[in-house]
């Protein structure tokens, strides 16, 4: 099986790899997957995965496209109507126009879960529970579901066909996908425990690094102990392109949600962070962390366990979107960012195991404009 071949490969090979695979599909006549139908026109191989380019249509029901709303440093306020898509309609794309989209998927994923698979991963859960995810090798059915992931991430670019210029393509969605284990870009989970809240929020180091963890903390905080998770992506594919939108996508690992304290500071963002390496995290990288949020929080009380959960960046996460490299993440708690003590426990967990299930950046963007001339919008969608 590829999977199994180009599981321990870095990233830029295992996409190279399994994007070859992807190819071998052609095409894909119209299909419903979700809340969508999707038509594969056409797949090309990129040097990291695969472009595709896809028309799309709502499902039996209406498509109702939401805008989260943040405060000035980023906490959620709440959740606005942009527009609604008729059910059963063809979506244009960018700013309506636009009939195929390109999604560029960047290390693609070729699995999808599959209670029957015979890829079998057995995990232990933040919270010591044992599990296990079970997956099946499928090209078509992963690309698929990752073309319905990205489309979610992309929908404050989604019309409906009063305007769709037919044959216009525009939009890509590339997916930068999580890299399991001590690779670069490197994802891990950074623990620190102690007396009390100061002695575990102004440490210089954590206690421990997990960064083979199936079931990851995001973020954890209660009165003696924080949990930041570090993801990194490499972005350097967008060059000198222009940035609209970004959006991170995560799913709950089966660890937990828990808000015990339900207060304004009960919340999860992204930030910054600055680990000394992008193919492993240490100790000393535990107090690496920016403390101004990147996207509009979710508040804890609002997050899903079993669906992916969506961050949008904020103008200035869009602006520190590295285009020429490695783009350095983390999650942390509202309390822990606001330096505000827990009193109770506040955590989200995330599933990282080179699935279809793992975190994923998705960011907007085309071409700059020059005169006399119109740019070529793209959306990358990566996962860590």
């Amino acid at each position: 099986m590829i999977y199994e071949s180009t599981k321990n490969k870095n990233h830029k090979e295992k996409g190279r790899l399994r994007g070859l695979e992807i190819v071998k599909l052609g095409s894909i006549a119209k299909t419903k997957q979700g809340d969508y139908f999707f038509e594969v026109i056409k797949i090309n191989p990129i040097d990291t995965g695969v472009e595709v380019f896809v028309k799309a249509w709502t499902g039996s029901s209406p498509k109702v496209i939401y805008k989260d709303i943040g405060d000035e440093i980023g906490r959620f306020v709440r959740k606005d109507i942009v527009r609604t898509i008729p059910a059963n309609t063809k979506i244009g794309f960018g700013d309506g126009t636009i009939e195929i989209e390109r999604f560029k998927f960047h290390n693609p994923p070729i699995t999808i879960q599959d209670p029957e698979g015979d890829i079998v991963l057995d995990y232990i859960t933040t919270q010591g529970e044992a599990k296990q995810y079970r997956q099946r090798e499928d090209p078509r059915a992963s690309l698929l579901y990752h073309i319905e992931r990205a489309t979610n991430c992309s929908s404050l670019q989604m019309f409906d066909n009063s305007k769709i210029v037919l044959g216009k393509e525009g939009h890509t969605v590339s997916t930068f996908n999580s890299v399991a284990g001590a690779n670069s870009p490197v994802d891990a989970q950074l623990t620190k425990s102690g007396a009390d809240w100061n002695a575990v929020h102004d440490a210089t180091d954590s206690d421990s690094v997990n960064v083979s963890g199936a079931d990851i903390a995001m973020c954890t905080a209660r009165p003696t102990m924080i949990q930041r998770s570090i993801f990194l992506f490499d972005t350097s594919s967008i060059g000198s392109d222009d940035i609209s939108i970004v959006t991170w996508q995560a799913k709950e690992g089966g660890g937990s949600i828990k808000y015990n304290d339900n207060d304004g500071e009960a919340y999860v963002n992204i930030y910054i962070s600055a680990p000394a390496n992008n193919d492993n995290v240490v100790v000393g990288d535990y107090d690496s962390f920016g403390t101004t949020g990147q996207a509009v929080a979710k508040r804890l009380e609002n997050l899903d366990a079993g669906i992916f959960n969506v961050w949008t960046f904020t103008q200035t996460g869009r602006d520190n979107i590295v285009t020429d490299g490695i783009t350095k993440l983390g999650g942390r708690e509202g309390h822990d960012a606001e330096d505000i003590p827990a009193t109770g426990e506040n955590a989200f967990t995330m599933f990282t195991a080179d699935s279809s299930d793992d975190p994923i950046l998705t960011v907007t963007h085309e071409a700059a404009a020059v005169a006399g001339g119109g740019g070529h919008q793209l959306l990358t969608l990566g996962v860590g």
